[in-house]
């Protein structure tokens, strides 16, 4: 079994010596704006990743969605959930929130200021 006194110097000369075009992702999963959230969610949990640009009509990305942004869309005021996790343990509610969600648009999140 490998030390990791040994393997982590290797794996941090590793980092510092690639540039981002060797380990970028090249066939990328782009999701249209304007699709549902819950297809959103499909197409991030299919392909395992956490999140993925948005395309508009002409394939120009105008944003990036992720899994946090998922979570805001079903909780928009998330710093409840850390403050007071135990009014999330109604799951009746948690799942009329999910279902109300799942029809909303992507454009929602993908809005720049």
């Amino acid at each position: 079994m490998l030390n990791q006194r040994f393997w982590q110097p290797a794996l941090i000369w590793l980092l510092l010596s690639m540039k981002v075009g060797e380990i970028m992702e090249k066939d990328v999963i782009a999701i249209k704006k304007g699709t549902l959230y819950q297809r959103v969610a499909e197409i991030l949990i299919k392909n395992r990743i956490s999140g993925a640009p948005v395309i508009d009509d002409n394939g120009k990305i105008v944003g990036v969605v992720s899994e946090k942004d998922l979570f805001k869309a079903v909780y928009p005021d998330y710093k409840d959930f850390y403050e007071t996790p135990e009014a999330y343990l109604d799951f009746e509610k948690l799942e009329e929130e999910a279902k109300k969600s799942k029809i909303k648009k992507l454009k929602i999140l993908c809005q720049k200021d």
